[in-house]
């Protein structure tokens, strides 16, 4: 049985529309709805693991930019 490892994809396109953004520091951080990722509040968990691990950082505001963790 296949199953798709749709995680792993939510993750690279998070990622990418925050990078497309410029969304590398506090100063341009950008909401998800900002950066066009799609379903902005869907896969609560894939965003929660991206936070922990430091690959992307939260304002205070709902705003995101990619930290200096490792992917």
């Amino acid at each position: 049985m296949f199953f798709p490892p749709i995680p792993l994809i939510r993750q690279q396109h998070i990622m990418k529309k925050l990078a497309a953004s410029g969304a590398f520091d506090a100063e341009h951080a950008v909401t998800f709805q900002e950066a066009g990722i799609i379903n902005p509040h869907a896969f609560c968990a894939i965003t929660k693991k991206l936070l922990k691990s430091g690959m992307i950082v939260s304002c205070l505001d709902g705003r995101y930019y990619i930290g200096n963790g490792k992917p």
